[in-house]
């Protein structure tokens, strides 16, 4: 147990120390998106990947085996709405930074959490 909260107790001084030792500010780089520009490339990127959706599932996702192992109609429209589908999920980058701060206070988070219950425990066998 006692191992468990030094390995606990380093991993939070690592995790504290780490981001402040190229400044003391936890800035993103480009800073997170505002409400315009998420209002501008959400509705391009749900157009996009429900045609580009639309257009694989007709020309390649819906047909049989035996379609797909016929090569003489090969049909290229499907690898078009892939495509069209990649450029969606790049409208939808944006979002990226929000998801990236959401995880990131997540895990610390989870991770005070468990700091906290191992020095409960820490401290519970030590008193007996």
């Amino acid at each position: 147990m006692r191992k468990l909260f030094f390995i606990i107790c380093g991993l939070l001084f690592t995790c504290y120390c780490l981001p402040q030792r190229y400044d003391s500010k936890r800035l993103y780089d480009f800073g997170l998106p505002d409400s315009k520009e998420i209002s501008h490339t959400l509705p391009i990127a749900i157009v996009c990947l429900i045609v580009g959706f639309i257009i694989c599932w007709v020309t390649m996702w819906r047909k049989s085996p035996e379609e797909k192992a016929n090569p003489d109609k090969i049909s290229y429209i499907g690898c078009g709405g892939c495509l069209i589908m990649i450029v969606g999920v790049l409208f939808l980058l944006p979002l990226l930074a929000y998801v990236e701060l959401i995880g990131q206070a997540l895990f610390f988070l989870v991770l005070v959490i468990v700091g906290i219950v191992a020095a409960f425990f820490f401290f519970k066998d030590k008193l007996k």
